[in-house]
């Protein structure tokens, strides 16, 4: 009778210690742990890339890429509709084609003839097209301000408008006694005093490029690299007035950012030389958070919405 008792209370004993341990995340179920993790471990989804004179589009890292175009035929400066379903890009010809994502052509606009930049509005309805010194649109206009010329500068580089229609564009300033001078400017749609950016640090390579992100303000400004390539690269939050990241390579292609998930993409050199989808994750609190797409190695041109 003692030793029938003395098992029953081992057994309670066992049932209390148990019953007190807690699990790895006693308060949260798993679906929210994950969702935790993936807030501070992102995925890259939805990216448009030329591989091999295609088009590709990629849903995921984890995934394999849809081929969009077959055809082979030069391809540069790959720009995808923010619902995904468009891609716009310079022919061999220098003209923009644009196709759908069975990779059937929808036209080719054959009438601009000195392309700086081009990306779609954020309804996509319309792509706007920095030909020459002028904006241009494919589609319903945008209400755009226009070039304007400051103190000495003279010689347009590119453009890109945000998602309000603000434009943003560099301008050069020969100097024959030092360095050229660059300058970033800021138009607003809703007006004001234009807003100007001079890089501060010295022995900078030229302004090369600006673009902004999927979300239509996070900028991107890019300094002269290597062919279509650029090296530094500056990136700025919420289209402010001041870089929130400064970056440096030996060289990148269309570097694409997107502050929401704190990463920037683009496609860097490996050890070979040759260039590879990456994302580098721009936050300090997460070490080791870079990511890399294997497997297309000369990715010349990407985008990323």
């Amino acid at each position: 009778m003692m030793k029938n008792i003395y098992l029953v209370f081992i057994a309670l004993l066992i049932t209390a210690i148990t019953a007190c341990q807690k699990d790895v995340n006693p308060y949260i179920t798993k679906a929210q742990v994950d969702k935790i993790d993936s807030i501070r471990h992102p995925a890259i989804k939805n990216v448009a890339f030329i591989y091999n004179n295609e088009v590709y589009f990629l849903a995921d890292f984890t995934s394999k890429p849809q081929k969009i175009t077959n055809n082979g035929s030069t391809k540069k400066f790959i720009r995808m509709s923010h619902d995904h379903a468009k891609f716009a890009y310079k022919n061999v010809a220098g003209s923009i084609d644009i196709v759908d994502k069975t990779g059937k052509l929808l036209v080719s606009l054959t009438q601009y003839n000195d392309i700086r930049n081009f990306d779609w509005s954020a309804d996509d309805k319309t792509l706007y097209i920095i030909n020459g010194d002028n904006v241009a649109f494919y589609g319903p206009a945008m209400k755009v301000p226009g070039v304007i010329y400051y103190a000495g500068y003279y010689d347009f580089i590119s453009a890109a408008v945000s998602k309000n229609g603000d434009l943003v564009y560099l301008l050069r300033k020969y100097n024959f006694d030092a360095l050229d001078q660059y300058e970033m400017v800021t138009r607003k749609a809703a007006g004001g005093d234009p807003v100007f950016y001079r890089a501060e640090e010295s022995g900078l390579p030229p302004m090369k490029t600006v673009n902004f992100a999927a979300n239509g303000l996070d900028l991107v400004l890019g300094f002269d690299g290597p062919g279509d390539d650029v090296s530094n690269t500056y990136l700025f939050d919420n289209l402010s007035q001041y870089p929130t990241h400064k970056l440096g390579f030996n060289s990148i292609s269309t570097p694409a950012y997107q502050s929401g998930i704190k990463y920037m993409l683009g496609a860097f050199d490996n050890d070979a030389g040759e260039h590879l989808i990456g994302a580098v994750y721009l936050d300090t609190d997460i070490k080791d958070n870079d990511k890399t797409f294997a497997g297309y190695a000369g990715v010349k041109y990407l985008d990323w919405k």
